[in-house]
């Protein structure tokens, strides 16, 4: 019964995927036409491999600014740092906390014609419908850096919203989420990240002072995300995105006078549990995986910089430490970011994260920062930007130490990183990262960027982006901390604010630390997608 269920559920999903993707191909011709199609403030479509631009936008609350979208306009989905040149790098990070869409932002009538516009016309104006479209194919080659293990599949996810806004006080979004993957040759290499058949992916209230005030508190199941999110991120990137069970309380600043508007600032309050994706049931959170923690971002302390420290503590109920002994894990995580413009086409980011606490019997002591410098030339006809970045999470510094010296990199959007194989995590890696975007055409943008990789100890062994150990450290130590090099092509071209085509190639040279500890073999990830948010 079980199986001709999901079977049949399955027929269903097809039908329905089928009637979307017809939808979308209507409306994208349609919008390729209409010039006028527009959308939100806050409503870039997913930007192949793009940040977020988290750090941009004003440090007022919003917390619900996009007009037509059932998900937030930017995220993993983005190029990591094509975006990150001097315009976007002032960032409010607090303003792009929006995870609904606001049906007072932008008035359909301003968005073009689109499926959910269509069908709210129909509505009253305090009832809003709103939806995605992604469709991805990607190929991996050397899974376990083994030649000839290789696969290929497309990855499809669609998204429907609704958006219940009675009074400017109360607000509501309901979000549900089928994320599909379809042609593998084998399925183990489809991860529970990439399947999720018909499920809930968002579902809270808010109370709030006005679309734009100072005051919000939401309660239920949404997305979680802060400044660069290479902490705390939505994973957007991922078929099947992340979402938490949390109640947030945002306060910042409006026009009364109030001392948080004397600095730009946005404090958030939050206790969440991350939800577990489970691919053919119900997403369920994790009893006992719990994470609290506090954002303050300020916009006027520093001019054209923000300046957000942080605070969080993630609580894991049962783990072992070295010594075979069980216990629970606290975990606590504090820091300071930094991101901004400098006159003559200068920007920079910066981040340091220290974290302290037990993990069962065992300390911790870890730490984790990058620095990007980024130089764009100005009043130049293709936008060309050059940047170097440098990242360090820390490891172990000796096998089977007492001392939990392995940066926890939390729950982070991966892409951010830049690396679009994926392959690592931020924990015990170190890497230096040139790279240069331009913009060829006015709605085209491409991104070149080469990483030198390399263990920050040989007494650690190397990370998957789960912080799942990915290759375990020899006995003695590795000889060569030599991860390897990655060189990445990516490009995004915005047919307008709603639809978004994009394609890249990353390739992956193994090091020495790889051909001693694994086959060796290098690595390459195509893809290619299209993502149309209505």
């Amino acid at each position: 019964m079980l199986h001709e269920g999901r079977t049949s559920k399955r027929k269903n999903g097809a039908r329905g995927r089928l009637l979307l993707l017809g939808l979308c191909l209507i409306a994208g011709l349609h919008l390729c036409v209409d010039g006028r199609a527009q959308s939100g403030p806050d409503q870039q479509p997913a930007m192949a491999q793009s940040p977020p631009n988290s750090d941009s936008g004003s440090s007022q609350l919003t917390a619900t600014k996009s007009a037509a979208v059932a998900t937030p306009s930017s995220g993993d989905d983005g190029d990591a740092a094509a975006d990150t040149g001097s315009t976007g790098a002032t960032a409010g990070s607090a303003a792009s906390q929006a995870s609904a869409p606001s049906p007072t932002a932008t008035g359909d009538s301003a968005a073009g014609w689109t499926p959910a516009t269509a069908i709210n016309s129909w509505l009253p104006h305090w009832l809003k419908m709103s939806g995605e479209f992604r469709d991805r194919f990607e190929g991996h080659t050397a899974y376990g850096f083994a030649p000839g293990d290789n696969d290929e599949f497309d990855l499809t996810r669609i998204r429907l919203g609704l958006d219940f806004t009675p009074d400017p006080y109360f607000h509501a979004f309901v979000q549900a989420r089928d994320a599909e993957a379809f042609g593998e040759k084998n399925p183990a290499d489809i991860a529970t990240n990439m399947k999720d058949v018909f499920d809930l992916s968002q579902a809270y209230i808010e109370f709030r002072n006005g679309d734009s005030g100072w005051f919000s508190l939401k309660a239920g199941r949404q997305e979680l995300y802060f400044g660069d999110e290479r902490l705390l991120g939505r994973s957007y990137w991922s078929n099947a995105s992340r979402d938490w069970d949390a109640v947030r309380l945002s306060l910042g600043a409006d026009d009364v006078g109030s001392w948080l508007n004397h600095i730009g600032a946005r404090l958030d309050l939050f206790a969440a549990s991350v939800v577990k994706n489970y691919p053919t049931s119900f997403d369920e959170p994790q009893a006992g995986h719990n994470l609290y923690g506090m954002n303050l971002a300020m916009t006027k302390i520093v001019p054209r910089t923000t300046i957000e420290p942080y605070v969080y503590l993630k609580t894991v109920p049962s783990v072992t430490g070295t010594n075979k002994k069980s216990g629970d894990e606290r975990l606590y995580t504090s820091g300071l970011r930094l991101a901004g413009t400098a006159p003559g086409g200068l920007d920079y980011r910066a981040r340091y994260s220290l974290q302290t606490g037990n993990y069962a019997d065992n300390s911790i002591h870890a730490w984790a920062g990058y620095g990007i410098l980024g130089y764009t030339i100005p009043k130049t006809r293709f936008e060309p930007r050059f940047s170097i970045e440098y990242n360090y999470a820390s490891g172990n510094k000796s096998i089977n130490s007492d001392v939990r010296g392995t940066f926890d990199l939390l729950y982070p959007t991966t892409h951010q990183w830049d690396r679009i194989t994926d392959l690592f995590g931020e924990e015990n890696i170190r890497d230096l990262k040139p790279g240069f975007d331009f913009r060829p055409l006015a709605k085209l943008k491409v991104r070149f960027v080469y990483s030198d990789l390399h263990l920050a100890s040989r007494y650690d062994g190397l990370y998957d982006t789960s912080g799942n150990v990915l290759v375990k450290v020899p006995k003695g130590g590795a000889q060569s901390t030599d991860i390897g090099n990655e060189a990445d092509i990516y490009g995004t071209y915005d047919v307008n604010k709603r639809l978004q085509f994009g394609a890249g190639f990353g390739h992956l040279m193994t090091g020495a630390f790889l051909k001693e500890t694994t086959p060796g073999a290098n690595s390459s990830y195509p893809y290619g997608f299209l993502d149309y948010n209505f």
